[in-house]
């Protein structure tokens, strides 16, 4: 079989640098709708049309809007920098108010298999975040270097009709979406204060 890791990174998924800071992860549209989702996706098409109701539903995605809020759409994720040795992420499930009972309880499945603590999803990301700050820790060791890369996929990077930065979602075009903002912030701020 494929690993979850596996299938993801074979997946067609894309990371969008939207500028500002701000990035944005979509899968390709599935082609089927599940059966439950139907008469959710005839009540929408009502209110805001077909293409937009079946996108809705049909289209997974993750929003990391600068500096600190992901969304998606069964969660808010809420990272707030307490020192530069802590930060706190909260973390907040959605459920879809006149969405079928089925979605919504697979909402919480899927939630509760990604984020908690034998999750796929959240106990890496958090594994992942110690270890970078361990490594900032170690710089006392001869030869080491004070930088995180997020280099991953840099060389595949292209541009879209509006300049944005477009890659594969495995490759870290979001992480740099928040650094190539931040620097930007912090080049600004130098200048106008040796200005």
């Amino acid at each position: 079989g494929v690993s979850r890791f596996e299938g993801f990174a074979a997946s067609e998924a894309a990371g969008i640098d939207l500028g500002g800071g701000h990035s944005l992860m979509e899968y390709p549209q599935s082609n089927a709708t599940p059966q439950a989702a139907l008469p959710w996706v005839e009540r929408l098409a009502e209110r805001i049309g077909r293409e937009r109701a079946e996108r809705i539903v049909r289209t997974p995605w993750r929003m990391q809007l600068f500096p600190n809020l992901a969304l998606a759409p069964d969660q808010i994720r809420v990272i707030r920098p307490v020192t530069p040795e802590l930060t706190e992420v909260r973390q907040y499930h959605l459920t879809t108010t006149g969405a079928p009972e089925s979605i919504n309880r697979a909402r919480v499945r899927k939630h509760r298999e990604f984020g908690g603590p034998s999750g796929y999803g959240n106990p890496d990301d958090v594994e992942i975040f110690e270890r970078i700050q361990e490594g900032c820790r170690s710089l006392q060791w001869p030869g080491a270097l004070p930088w995180v890369y997020f280099n991953r996929g840099l060389d595949d990077e292209r541009r879209g009709a509006h300049g944005e930065r477009i890659g594969h979602t495995a490759s870290e075009v979001q992480q740099r979406a928040i650094y190539y903002e931040w620097k930007r912030l912090m080049s600004g701020a130098v200048a106008a204060a040796t200005a």
